[in-house]
Parts: C-alpha cells; structure tokens; sequence
C-alpha cells in the first residue's frame, strides 16, 4: 500500500481536538442519561418508558456526540497516522472525562490519578 503524505493544518488539528471533545461529551451526555432512566418504570410500563427514553435530552445529546465523533475521527484518520492519533485521542479524552466527571458529577480524584494525569499530560506534549 501507498503512504500518502500529508501535512496536517490547522483545520486538522481542530477536527482531531473536536473529535476527541465530542467523544467525551458522548461519554457524560450518557451516564448522566443512565442516571436519568428509571427502569422500573420500563419495566412496569416498556411503552411509557420507551418514550421517557426517547424523550430525554441526555439520550439525544449522546447520539448527536456519538455520530459527529465518528464522522470527525474519519478525517483525523486520513490526515494522521494512526499510531499517533489514536493513542493521542484516548489519552487525551481520559484526562478530560476524569477533570469533566470530577466537576459535573463530583466522582473523586485520588492522589494518584493526579499523578497520572500530569504523566499523561507530559506525554501528550512529546507525541505528536
């Protein structure tokens, strides 16, 4: 196969960081949307509680997220090499959930994960 060479914008860079920041807001728009479903109301009523899901903006934000992701993340992957974009994606989505999760649903962040957040962090700097 042919490598074809090209040099990333700054467009580029913007869909790679869109990308991964919708990636993450998919990530939150759904377990706050599972927090939401009451399912014993599915069960008792699957009708009412088909609707409630269908009905609820959490539920809406997540596959709007979830598809712009996917469609951004096929640009990022015929602008970059693999072997650096998704490793770079994920690592960086993992620092923003943990900083997202710890402000909008209050999860604790250890010591350590601190830790590892300025590791991570650093490496971002050096992967490019």
């Amino acid at each position: 196969m042919r490598k074809i060479v090209v040099k990333n914008t700054l467009i580029d860079w913007l869909v790679r960081l869109f990308s991964t920041s919708v990636g993450v807001v998919a990530q939150l728009a759904s377990k706050q949307w599972i927090n939401d479903v009451d399912l014993q109301r599915f069960r008792r009523e699957p009708l009412l509680g088909i609707y409630s899901i269908l009905s609820n903006g959490y539920f809406w934000t997540y596959g709007l997220a979830a598809v712009s992701g996917v469609v951004s993340w096929f640009w990022v992957l015929r602008r970059f090499d693999l072997g650096v974009a998704y490793p770079v994606a994920e690592s960086l989505a993992f620092v923003l959930l943990i900083l997202a999760s710890s402000w909008l649903f209050s999860e604790p962040v250890p010591p350590l994960r601190w830790v590892g957040i300025a590791l991570i962090s650093a490496g971002l700097v050096f992967c490019r």
